[in-house]
């Protein structure tokens, strides 16, 4: 099947006095650009969460959200799919989850320490994204192929704030994400959707 990426532009904007640019206390360029890469980050996270949840085509299992719900999404997602697959869920369902344990009453979603402190139900990673509004099993790299045309351009323009003693900075990148192959997600559809909190 036929699927098109295009070069959807997603861009920032930050402008600030000269005088706090010239701070020699603080380096503000260097911090504008890290929040710059960021929110383009953040921006990005949240359209590949609606690409994955409004997907046609992908199975959808009604579930509690309790052990036999993550079990029936688990074994939703056909064989071929399982490695390397994880859990997408929200921090109001993380904490849910958080609290139930198996019949031998050990807990559900695991901590393990390897390179970094993870997260693991029934063996499989767990991300935790407020993005999302319905709790997934994705095999993420079969599911979803992202486009980039161009990477992320980080600018800066003395000029265009010369008489008021203003300078802007504008980040942007050109990308478009796509889903390949629909079966490699599930969705679990819960009768109270658990949102996340802000």
């Amino acid at each position: 099947e036929e699927k098109i990426l295009r070069a959807d532009k997603y861009g920032l904007a930050v402008v600030v006095s000269d005088e706090c640019l010239e701070d020699t206390h603080f380096d503000l360029e260097g911090q504008i650009t890290n929040q710059l890469v960021e929110g383009l980050g953040l921006t990005l996270n949240e359209l590949l969460a609606k690409k994955l949840e409004s997907v046609e085509g992908a199975n959808e299992v009604e579930i509690s959200l309790n052990e036999d719900g993550l079990m029936d999404m688990y074994y939703s997602l056909p064989v071929a799919y399982r490695n390397g697959a994880v859990f997408i869920i929200n921090p109001e369902m993380e904490r849910q989850i958080a609290k139930l344990k198996d019949a031998n009453g050990q807990p559900l979603m695991i901590r393990s320490f390897t390179d970094r402190p993870v997260y693991t139900i029934l063996g499989c990673e767990v991300i935790v994204d407020t993005n999302i509004t319905k709790p997934m099993f994705v095999n993420l790299g079969k599911a979803l192929v992202v486009g980039v045309r161009r990477a992320m351009n980080i600018k800066r323009d003395d000029s265009i704030g010369f008489l008021s003693g203003t300078i802007s900075f504008r980040a942007d990148v050109r990308l478009d994400a796509v889903t390949t192959i629909e079966e490699a997600i599930v969705i679990g559809n819960i009768a109270t959707v658990l949102k996340a909190k802000k």
